[in-house]
Parts: C-alpha cells; sequence; structure tokens
C-alpha cells in the first residue's frame, strides 16, 4: 500500500493506533444483560412521547395560521410531509418480523440502562436525547404564535 511521506513521519511520531475499534458485539439473544434493565429498542412510549411533540407543534401553526389562506397551504404542505415522516417508519416497522425480544414498559426504560455506539446511558437521557429538538421546537412555536399573534392585536 503506498502512502505519503508525511503519513510515514506520522506513523514514526505515534506508534500506537489513534483509536481501535471495538469488537463486534454479540446479538441481544446472546447477552446475558439481554432483559428489560438493558433493553436493545426504545418502547414505543418513547417515539410516542416525540409523536406527540411533533403534533403539538403543527397544532400551533394550524391556530396560528388559520387566518391566512397562503399560510394554510403551507401548512398543509408540511403536515403531509410529517404524514410521510412517521407513516414510512411506522409501516416499515410493520412489515418486519416479530421479534421476541421483550419491550420494557416506559416507567422501566426511564430506571434502566440504554446502550449506544458511545456507551451506555440512563434510559430518562435517551428519553431527553428523542425529544429535546421536537420539544424545543413547540416552545420556539408558542413563541412566534404569541408574536404574531401580538403583532396582529397591535394592528
Amino acid at each position: 500500500m503506498r502512502t505519503n511521506a508525511a503519513f510515514r513521519e506520522f506513523e514514526e511520531l505515534v506508534p500506537t493506533p489513534i483509536m481501535t475499534l471495538p469488537a463486534k458485539p454479540p446479538a441481544p439473544e446472546q447477552r446475558p444483560d439481554a432483559d428489560w434493565r438493558n433493553p436493545a429498542d426504545m418502547p414505543a412510549a418513547v417515539h410516542g412521547v416525540a409523536l406527540a411533540c411533533w403534533l403539538a407543534f403543527l397544532s400551533v401553526f394550524w391556530i396560528t395560521f388559520a387566518m391566512s389562506a397562503n399560510a394554510e397551504f403551507m401548512v398543509a404542505i408540511s403536515t403531509v410531509y410529517a404524514v410521510v415522516f412517521f407513516g414510512v417508519p411506522t409501516i416499515l416497522t410493520r412489515m418486519s418480523p416479530k421479534r421476541s425480544r421483550a419491550h420494557p414498559k416506559l416507567r422501566q426504560f426511564l430506571n434502566g440502562r440504554f446502550d449506544t455506539l458511545y456507551g451506555g446511558i440512563s434510559g430518562f437521557d435517551a428519553l431527553v436525547q428523542v425529544i429535546v429538538v421536537p420539544a424545543a421546537l413547540t416552545v420556539g412555536g408558542i413563541g412566534i404564535a404569541i408574536a404574531i399573534h401580538a403583532a396582529r392585536a397591535a394592528h
């Protein structure tokens, strides 16, 4: 394999590898800790909370822009995109074969651990990572709605 001189000099300065990749983890069925305390998948309730945040976000915009036909058209297009964004994964998930893996309840998930590529985190931290963007957008959308209604009231 050919390498340039700068890379060879760098290898001489740093003889050990910069990063080593971990071995491939065993399948969840083979792992000794594959129970509700260390789930391989998030429960459906976590995805339901994220979906509820997105629905609240779209509802805020439907209510805010109800007076303008042009804006309602754009919100309708956004709603169609949201249906596709959430509908396609739902359809594909239902098409896949059922797995015999036990799915934890939301309370068990929040109190347990969740494995990520970079290590384990608590279930609550995983929930926060899933919903932080839609929740922040919903709060921002409410702020935008308040500003728009205040501007309309001033005129």
